[in-house]
């Protein structure tokens, strides 16, 4: 869970994503643009970490029990 409840103001986007070649076909690929802001850098640097794990954890219980879809998380910043 992304804590946003308390501490320094923090802003969430989920500005673009994308992935898949057609609506009923389950996507090789996928992606999401976040535009994460907070005026405080240890807040910011906080949510960022918060992101890096809870999609990597996303990935692990995705790829349970299907080795050969096993998927990965890559964070820019």
């Amino acid at each position: 869970r992304l804590s946003v409840a308390s501490g320094p103001r923090l802003t969430v986007t989920v500005s673009r994503m994308g992935g898949g070649e057609s609506l009923t076909a389950i996507p090789a690929s996928a992606w999401c643009d976040l535009d994460l802001r907070s005026p405080d850098a240890s807040r910011l640097a906080a949510a960022h970490r918060d992101v890096h794990r809870l999609a990597s954890q996303c990935a692990s219980a995705a790829s349970a029990g299907r080795p050969a879809a096993a998927l990965s998380v890559q964070v820019h910043t």
